[in-house]
């Protein structure tokens, strides 16, 4: 079981690696970087060594049920940071989300009208 679930995570990975990678250049002014590709590498590899020790102290000192509340706080507070920025993200961008979003979903109800966009060399969806 370990196996197909180290697979799975693998191949999860191998998606989400690159469009995090791509988040840098969205975030960080062109002059810094340099900066803030290494501040980013610096931060996945403390998370990936000190995560997994902080997560058995944490499991060993209050259990299991307090390990699964710090972790949905935390979740919680990306979600805060998030909203906090909001106002400074363009309406453009945001109504772009918007329609990318009912775009997906769009897909996702009706795989039919994908693979009619891609048949015939198109993505946009008014001419299907």
């Amino acid at each position: 079981m370990i196996i197909p679930l180290t697979t799975v995570m693998g191949m999860a990975f191998v998606f989400n690696f690159p469009a995090w990678r791509a988040l840098i250049t969205d975030l960080v002014p062109r002059e810094h970087m340099l900066n803030g590709i290494a501040l980013d590498a610096a931060q996945f590899n403390l998370a990936r060594s000190v995560g997994p020790q902080l997560g058995a102290l944490i499991l060993n000192t209050w259990g299991a049920e307090a390990a699964f509340y710090i972790n949905g706080a935390g979740f919680l507070a990306v979600i805060l940071a998030h909203l906090a920025d909001a106002a400074s993200i363009p309406v453009a961008l945001m109504v772009g989300g918007s329609v990318c979003t009912a775009a997906g979903l769009a897909v996702t109800a009706f795989p039919s009208l994908l693979h009619d966009a891609v048949s015939q060399g198109t993505t946009d969806p008014s001419s299907v």
